[in-house]
C-alpha cells in the first residue's frame, strides 16, 4: 500500500462540468525515523490537507 492518498470528489466517473466545485485531499503517512519520537507520536504520522474550488 502507498503512503500517498489522493482522492477527487466528484471523481471522473460521475462527471465534472465547469463551475462546479471540486474538493482534493492528500493523505500521506510519514514514517517516524528516530526512536524517541515514535514512542511519542503515532508512527507512521499521519498527514492530511484539502482544497476545494471551482472547476474551470
Amino acid at each position: 500500500m502507498s503512503r500517498l492518498q489522493i482522492e477527487i470528489d466528484p471523481n471522473d466517473q460521475l462527471g465534472r462540468s465547469r463551475g462546479d466545485s471540486l474538493k482534493v485531499e492528500v493523505h500521506y503517512n510519514v514514517p517516524i525515523l528516530t526512536p524517541i519520537m515514535g514512542q511519542i507520536i503515532p508512527n507512521p504520522y499521519p498527514l492530511e490537507a484539502a482544497a476545494i474550488m471551482r472547476m474551470e
